[in-house]
């Protein structure tokens, strides 16, 4: 079949004669930016003004510490409608603030956009060699088990990986998926970072995350969201009651 040939040209292997490799991959994240019941994003347990989150991209605390199938679309839903009430009657009260902050972003995104196409530092690793040497090093430390030593491995490596950086091949600004997938990987190394610093900060086991240095829970020191900034400090932040009685991030009374 054209399925069996295009194996055996790209990957090397026969369908009706090898064994496959098998292996797992991360389908998505339970956690992500803090909201509250309502989708508004929350920053020291206080609201940021104009600003809602729903579905994969936040932390809802609907799912705790792991996940049963079919409910990251029932939270995609739910949160959704959820933050989309709440901003609609957020933005019926309030004007249309300073362009200043978003001007100043697009700047800056801009003149990163433009050393990713005309100025690649040396040594910088292709997008091939960036997203493989990642995707080991999350392979070997964030699998079905963790340890302190292996996790503390993952976040020196996974910043030699962020401080080498990416370059591109193609400079043609005009649909550029390179360029695209360059971001992404960017994306992937922050995420990554947070990961295993929040992995390294829970020394237990609860849901997903399995320590094999800590295989006990430990609702004493770890009954809390892990919360780590984008410059890499880790804190925590206490799991409320909602009005439902459901462990969320509950709004402020």
């Amino acid at each position: 079949s054209d399925t069996a040939e295009r194996v055996q040209s790209r990957c090397g292997l026969a369908l009706d004669a090898d064994v496959l490799p098998l292996a797992p991959r991360v389908e998505l994240t339970i956690g992500g930016v803090p909201t509250d019941c309502t989708g508004r994003v929350t920053s020291g347990g206080e609201p940021v003004e104009g600003l809602f989150a729903a579905g994969g991209c936040c932390n809802s605390g609907f799912h705790g510490a792991d996940i049963v199938a079919g409910n990251h679309l029932l939270d995609s839903l739910v949160g959704g409608a959820a933050a989309g009430d709440a901003a609609a009657s957020t933005s019926a009260s309030v004007g249309f603030g300073s362009p200043d902050a978003v001007t100043a972003e697009l700047s800056t995104a801009g003149e990163k956009v433009a050393h990713l196409l005309h100025g690649a530092d040396e040594g910088a690793l292709t997008r091939a060699a960036g997203a493989f040497q990642l995707a080991s090093v999350m392979s070997d430390a964030m699998g079905f088990e963790r340890d302190a030593a292996t996790l503390e491995a993952a976040a020196v490596r996974i910043s030699e990986i962020s401080t080498a950086g990416l370059q591109l091949s193609d400079a043609n600004p005009v649909m550029n998926t390179e360029l695209v997938e360059v971001l992404r990987l960017e994306g992937l190394l922050k995420l990554s970072a947070a990961a295993v610093a929040s992995a390294l900060h829970r020394a237990e086991s609860r849901g997903s995350h399995q320590r094999s240095d800590h295989p006990e829970r430990d609702d004493a020191g770890h009954l809390q969201h892990t919360l780590v900034d984008s410059s890499g400090n880790v804190s925590d932040s206490p799991v409320n009651q909602g009005s439902g009685d459901d462990w969320l991030l509950a709004p402020p009374e």
